[in-house]
């Protein structure tokens, strides 16, 4: 039987989380848990975008379906711009997983530079609650927003992310979702739509040119040597 997984991107209702390089963590990891439901179909629930799981306390007040599998996504940040990498936090009283295990080897891959892949806490609310109501859960930190090689690789590769963590809960990707063929056009071709004005300025160009899968940085930076 596959697996079911309940997906809380954290904040939100309010609250932005860390914020860096023109980017709220609030938007990028509800992007990313959209992504986990587009590639995990029926095998992926969302808690409620437009609540905060923190102050609403979904999980204490059992609002999380029986026999699922939980992963809260996050995505950290520090003064230290060098600061990066990813890790997994669970409940200091338990003993990591499989799934666990999984996914701290496949966030450190993809986003190096943590001292530890696995970390024990027990100073976070919907860690104790989670515990407390005995859920199979952890918290993921994917990379740092304030690391901009981070926050434009998360950006980048969020479709691969998205997979990679359905495979860390042994979840296929959908049939439907390996259909969908999705054309992505060239830096060059995409500068130059920049250059015309098709995708805004400021933040809004960033954000879309973030959804559309494309790293701002690249697209910027050949823009900058075309307009030369």
């Amino acid at each position: 039987m596959t697996n079911k997984l309940f997906v809380i991107p954290g904040h939100g209702a309010g609250d932005s989380g860390a914020v860096g390089n023109g980017y709220k963590e609030a938007e990028r990891v509800r992007a990313l848990a959209t992504k986990v439901k587009e590639y995990g179909g029926d095998h992926v629930i969302l808690s409620d975008f437009n609540l905060n799981s923190y102050r609403s306390n979904i999980i204490g007040k059992c609002q999380v379906p029986n026999d699922c599998l939980i992963l809260e996504l996050h995505i950290d940040s520090s003064k230290n711009t060098k600061a990066r990498g990813g890790h997994v936090i669970i409940n200091a009283n338990f003993k990591a997983d499989e799934y666990d295990d999984a996914l701290a080897t496949m966030i450190s891959t993809m986003f190096p530079g943590r001292a530890k892949t696995i970390v024990g806490r027990t100073d976070l609310a919907n860690v104790r609650r989670a515990a407390d109501k005995g859920y199979n859960y952890r918290l993921l930190e994917c990379c740092f927003i304030s690391n901009t090689e981070d926050i434009n690789k998360f950006n980048a590769e969020m479709d691969k992310l998205a997979k990679d963590i359905l495979g860390c809960f042994k979840i296929s990707v959908t049939e439907s979702a390996k259909s969908a063929t999705t054309t992505k056009k060239s830096n060059e071709e995409v500068a130059w739509e920049v250059i015309k004005g098709l995708w805004g300025n400021g933040i809004t160009r960033k954000l879309k040119l973030a959804k559309a899968g494309y790293n701002y940085a690249e697209i910027q930076k050949r823009v900058n040597e075309l307009l030369k």
